[in-house]
């Protein structure tokens, strides 16, 4: 049963994820800080990790990434990274290096169905 977890402040991004992306067979959680997010990577080992690069800073965000990458026990769960068209170019450049996938901010339905279907 894949588990999908969701990170970011923002409960409406996790609703319309959980909507568009349900199946039986799939679980949802959501984390709406930084610390809770990596806490839950690290205790529960979801399948996916869609990360809202809007939920800390960016620096807080590249270093909380960076470390899970590091880490030999979440190292291969797959980051898709979500941003928004007015991100520092820079600062999405670094969290690129670490996702696996982004989707930038308007997406639709269908484009998130199709980064999704690549992981899950």
């Amino acid at each position: 049963m894949p588990n999908i977890l969701i990170g970011g402040q923002r409960k409406e991004i996790g609703k319309l994820f959980e909507l568009l992306l349900w199946q039986p067979d799939r679980t949802f959680t959501n984390a709406y800080t930084l610390d809770k997010c990596i806490r839950q990577v690290r205790d529960s080992s979801p399948d996916l990790l869609i990360f809202d690069g809007s939920i800390d800073t960016s620096e807080r965000c590249f270093s909380a990434l960076t470390e899970l990458k590091r880490n030999q026990a979440t190292a291969d769960i797959p980051i898709i990274l979500l941003t928004h068209p007015a991100y520092d170019s820079e600062v999405k450049t670094r969290l690129m290096l670490i996702a696996d996938a982004q989707l930038q901010e308007p997406f639709s339905p269908s484009e998130i169905k199709t980064v999704i279907k690549q992981f899950i």
